[in-house]
């Protein structure tokens, strides 16, 4: 099995509230277009991505996803940051669980990973 890693980028910095992040998430990660746009269809998609059902074609079991600009989406909306990233942690810790790597670079804070950094 291939260890190299998928990277994808994605620009928070504009962000007003987790409907936006949401969004840009599901582009970036071309989420079906079925995703319902809040936290619990997040996860469902992720789930998908860690079971192989992935529309971005990863070559391996990890995926890191780089969100530049996280930190002023954080100053903004303190609250709706703070659900998005107990969301990601719980999502990458089960992945790891299943032998995938799920990154979180969220604007130079340490990683949210479940499975150590890719």
């Amino acid at each position: 099995m291939s260890l190299e890693t998928t990277r994808v980028e994605i620009d928070a910095s504009q962000w007003a509230d987790l409907e936006e992040a949401l969004s840009a998430l599901a582009r970036a990660l071309r989420f079906p277009d079925y995703f319902g746009g809040n936290l619990d269809a997040l996860v469902d998609c992720l789930r998908d991505v860690v079971d192989g059902d992935d529309r971005i074609g990863l070559p391996s079991r990890a995926l890191a996803v780089d969100v530049r600009g996280y930190s002023r989406f954080a100053a903004r909306s303190a609250g709706p940051a703070s659900r998005l990233e107990a969301t990601v942690a719980d999502v990458s810790s089960e992945a790891a669980a299943d032998g995938f790597t799920l990154t979180w670079n969220l604007d130079g804070r340490a990683p949210v990973t479940g499975g150590g950094a890719p």
